[in-house]
Order: structure tokens, then sequence, then C-alpha cells
């Protein structure tokens, strides 16, 4: 097994099972791994440099729990700003503004305090080539997505913004069963 292949396969099995959303459905994690692998060459091809931070990780940083000062906060953001990464959240909408192609993600991340999980929301916007990827994803579908971190605004509900998006694999909403009551 090569290195790459390796650290893609390791990639893969940490985004799974850290999202909580490993189930039976999911794609084998060879399949996964190639993914990886292709976006590693892509990225070094297109000469933007990648970053394995992860979103809990950024949350961390800059949420308004965190010690820095708006200063130190902008600073510190100035050495993500531009790099790639890849991430995963549910679709909540997708849309065009401005005449560019956008959509919502939303990802659980832990909060600073004693609270349990609170959902953060990222906008990404897409290049018009992913609009048919995007027209096949439903509202609540697991999106495994890329792009380039772009924006910080500190809002609490949606502070991230990647621009340059490109969308790696949708997992459809299970289908909720169960009777309802009356």
């Amino acid at each position: 097994m090569s290195k790459n292949t390796y650290w893609a396969l390791v990639l893969a099995i940490v985004v799974a099972f850290g999202v909580g959303r490993w189930t039976a459905s999911t794609a084998p994690v060879a399949a996964k791994a190639e993914q990886n692998v292709g976006f590693a060459k892509s990225v070094k091809a297109g000469r933007v440099e990648r970053t394995d931070v992860t979103l809990q990780e950024l949350q961390d940083l800059f949420c308004k729990g965190s010690k820095l000062t708006d200063l130190q906060r902008q600073e510190e953001f100035n050495k993500y700003r531009g790099k790639m990464v890849q991430w995963q959240g549910v679709l909540k909408r997708a849309y065009y503004a401005d005449e560019q192609l956008c959509a919502v993600f939303g990802h659980r991340v832990k909060p600073s305090g004693l609270l349990g999980r609170r959902t953060v929301e990222i906008t990404v916007s897409f290049p018009d080539l992913e609009k048919s990827k995007l027209l096949n994803a439903q509202r609540g579908s697991l999106v495994t997505f890329q792009g380039q971190l772009n924006e910080h605004s500190g809002s609490y509900k949606r502070p991230w913004h990647l621009t340059n998006g490109r969308v790696v694999s949708v997992e459809s909403p299970e289908p909720k069963t169960g009777t309802i009551s009356q």
C-alpha cells in the first residue's frame, strides 16, 4: 500500500467516524480513499494549499469563548484563508445569489461551554459545473464537499464561507420510518 493511499484511508476513516454518520450504506473505505487521493492530486495541480483542519478545530479556535482578541482572531484566520478543506454537512439549501451557485450545509459541533452540540452552518460557493450534483441532492442529504476557506464572519449561526466548492459525495437521507400517532 502506498503512503498516499494509507493516509487517504486513515483520513476517510476519521471523517466517517468523526461525523458519526457511518452506516452500512456508506461506500467502501477503499472508494473513499481513492476520492481523497484524487482530491490531493487536484489540489496539487491547482497549486492550492490544503489543510486538514477540521471544522471543530476552527470553531474551538475562533468561537466567542476563545480568549483571542478580534485582532488576534483575524491574524490567526489569515493562516487558513485560501486553503482547501474537505468537510461534511447536511444540505440545508442550494440557491443562486448574484448569479453565484451557493449551498448551505449544517454541521454539528461541540460548543466550548457545558451545553450539548449545536449546528453551525457553512456557506459554500460553487462553480456552475457542480450544479447537476446539487440538483441531485435533496435537503437533508449528507454531503462531503471541498472548498477554499474564504471568510470567517464571527457570526454565531453561519460563520464560515468557502469558495471554489466541489461536491465529493452525496448520501441521501434515510427515509423516516414509524407510525404517526393521532
